[in-house]
């Protein structure tokens, strides 16, 4: 699934709350006060049919971000153990944590991530909703 040619501006996450510091499973958080240091994230999902534009913290994953922009992106175990969060890196610079154990070397090279174990270090673009790519 390709995004469409004519981009619709990304939606805007709704305010958060503050909290402490980001952690695997923040969406078991209130949320946390956004850093300077925080990128900026757009993902596209197909089931919307729009792009979700949310700040992720330096070691934060993606799905935690999203969630707690409150965005719902779609997921199951939230270990890197399945495929129903994955997603294509368009743009920027993504790091996918090793435990995760599902995809194959060739799914990375093709720019394939899991968003529930992969964090940012710069603005980043991913695809959402690619489970059926795999």
């Amino acid at each position: 699934v390709q995004p469409p040619a004519v981009q619709p501006p990304a939606v805007q996450p709704p305010a958060v709350q503050p909290s402490d510091a980001p952690v695997r499973n923040a969406h078991h958080r209130d949320g946390f006060t956004t850093t300077e240091a925080a990128c900026q994230v757009e993902v596209f999902d197909s089931r919307l049919d729009q792009w979700l534009r949310f700040p992720c913290e330096p070691g934060e994953f993606v799905l935690d971000a999203a969630e707690r922009a409150g965005f719902e992106l779609p997921y199951s175990c939230r270990n890197g153990g399945c495929l129903v969060c994955a997603g294509k890196l368009l743009e920027g610079k993504a790091q996918m944590d090793e435990d995760q154990y599902v995809l194959e070397e060739e799914h990375i090279a093709q720019g394939l991530v899991l968003l529930c174990c992969t964090t940012v270090s710069e603005d980043s673009r991913f695809l959402g909703n690619q489970e059926q790519e795999i």
